[in-house]
């Protein structure tokens, strides 16, 4: 997982609704690439929801659709 990914990740797990603007202080221009990224290779979801008067979407992370593939070492501890 990138860097930025990451960053993301934790941005959205620290509160129930992040705003786009915050994704992309932390994530970048390329913020969008980055919740792809963690819907495509990690399994996480997320609902966008639109905001009356607010020019950006605002993002809720949800659980994975399937658990992460536990690595050896993981299985190991």
């Amino acid at each position: 997982m990138s860097p930025s990914t990451r960053r993301a990740l934790e941005l959205l797990r620290s509160r129930e609704w992040v705003s786009g603007n915050e994704l992309f202080q932390v994530a970048g221009t390329r913020y969008g690439a980055r919740l792809n990224e963690l819907k495509n290779d990690h399994g996480y979801r997320w609902e966008k929801r639109w905001v009356k008067g607010r020019a950006v979407p605002f993002y809720h992370l949800l659980p994975p659709e399937k658990p992460e593939q536990l690595t050896l070492e993981q299985v190991a501890s």
